[in-house]
């Protein structure tokens, strides 16, 4: 056994399988993904508040009535396609 195999080895023991290092990743990736969309509609759900409280208040010092609050449509977080791998 070379050095270079050797510590593999070691690593692979004390760390685990690369499978198992793969689904860890997996996991990890999918978390972030769920938590980006989860900020991204929070971050909609805001603009979508100010720009309405805004215009409500343009509206009632024009003289007119408030427009009640409609729900947001949260659009899909759009993120970059993954890159071909090599």
């Amino acid at each position: 056994m070379t050095s270079g195999s050797k510590s593999t080895a070691v690593l692979l023991v004390a760390h685990g399988s690369p499978d198992r290092a793969e689904d860890v990743l997996r996991r990890e990736v999918q978390l972030h993904l769920s938590q980006w969309e989860e900020r991204s509609r929070i971050y909609q759900t805001i603009r979508w508040d100010v720009r309405h409280i805004r215009d409500n208040v343009a509206r009632v010092k024009e003289g007119a009535k408030p427009v009640p609050l409609e729900r947001v449509r949260v659009q899909r977080l759009l993120l970059p396609k993954p890159a071909a791998a090599s």
